[in-house]
């Protein structure tokens, strides 16, 4: 009798292993699958200056960068690292998206903040300067650019629920719309979204608009933004505030913008205990030629950008008291790119030799 028992639990150990084992085994099929798919996925993405920007940042050693921009393409083409890192020795990135939803930043700045948590965070304020019509007819493919530059993460999925109201299920998994691509060929340096950036999230614009004084635009009064931007807004600093990041806020260079309300914003802005810098405030009145420095009516060129990233520069690195970088790989680097950029200003910009 006792054979028969110690047979019988020996048979029904042996089904607990085996199924334990296929257990593990679809385990194992799922996770290798669902790696595949993601893998693919970031392999089939529109290439787009924000998909290099975001595989560039996350190409960085953890806790590397003394600065982390945030914001609209406006502090892409007004913020260059390289100019900071010559000049001042310090290490920055910016993390821009087009015409992006404000109510992304929060966003943006817990995913920085994953690998870079001891930096500082400048915001880029243009976008709250907008009316709401902007946020709500802000088209899908400007709300990719965004969404799809990040790794899948719970930080993604909580973005996609704030700034998408309709067909979420093709942000969640974006590879919905891109599976298609596969026939124009694959990115395969972007399997894991991981691949060093230049520029450093600067993009470099070297065409110039001959833009009119904005006469009457610089002045100190103030006109309050949208109920929404200011709700997002106050979101966004309680954030930094209760996380006690190290924070600064910026509104870039904006010849087409509304300087009332840029001028409440770094009000509202201060009030909070932060800094701001407004490059539309009337202080900065003489600082810009606008016959040289700016790509369009919302955008400085290279010439314009090098203006505001040595002003900005020079704050930070005042503030901050960083030592200077000893990394020589670094320092050549950013030699030869700001070689590059000079050039570019004594021919494209002053000349008008552009390539487009």
């Amino acid at each position: 009798m006792q054979d028969e028992d110690s047979i019988r639990k020996n048979i029904r150990d042996l089904k607990q292993i085996e199924m334990k084992g296929a257990i593990i085994k679809i385990i194992c099929f799922i996770g290798i699958g669902l790696f595949l798919l993601r893998s693919i996925s970031y392999c089939l993405r529109t290439d787009t200056l924000e998909k290099r920007c975001f595989a560039g940042y996350y190409a960085l050693h953890k806790g590397e960068e003394n600065v982390v921009f945030i914001g609209s393409s406006k502090t892409r083409s007004s913020m260059i690292p390289a100019m900071m890192g010559e000049q001042y020795g310090f290490t920055s990135y910016v993390l821009a998206t087009s015409a992006q939803d404000p109510r992304a930043l929060i966003h943006l700045l817990r995913e920085a903040a994953k690998t870079q948590p001891q930096a500082v965070f400048v915001f880029d304020l243009a976008q709250f300067s907008r009316d709401d019509e902007v946020w709500d007819h802000s088209s899908a493919a400007y709300t990719r650019l965004t969404t799809d530059s990040l790794r899948y993460s719970v930080n993604r999925i909580m973005m996609i629920q704030d700034i998408v109201k309709e067909d979420r299920v093709s942000y969640y998994f974006d590879i919905c719309k891109y599976h298609t691509l596969w026939k124009f060929g694959w990115q395969w340096d972007f399997w894991n979204l991981k691949e060093e950036c230049a520029g450093r999230g600067y993009a470099l614009l070297s065409k110039t608009e001959e833009m009119e004084y904005p006469s009457g635009k610089y002045t100190t009064e103030k006109a309050p933004v949208t109920d929404r931007a200011q709700a997002v807004l106050v979101d966004l600093l309680k954030e930094c505030r209760d996380k006690h990041l190290k924070t600064e806020f910026i509104c870039p260079p904006d010849p087409g913008g509304d300087y009332r309300r840029m001028n409440y914003l770094e009000e509202a802005v201060k009030s909070y205990g932060f800094d701001c810098i407004n490059f539309n405030n009337k202080s900065f009145e003489h600082m810009y030629e606008f016959k040289y420095d700016f790509y369009d009516g919302g955008h400085t060129n290279v010439s314009g950008a090098l203006k505001t990233s040595r002003y900005y520069g020079s704050y930070l690195h005042g503030k901050y008291h960083w030592r200077f970088s000893r990394n020589e790989e670094f320092l050549q680097t950013c030699k030869e790119q700001m070689n590059q950029i000079y050039e570019t200003i004594n021919t494209k910009v002053k000349e008008g030799t552009y390539d487009e």
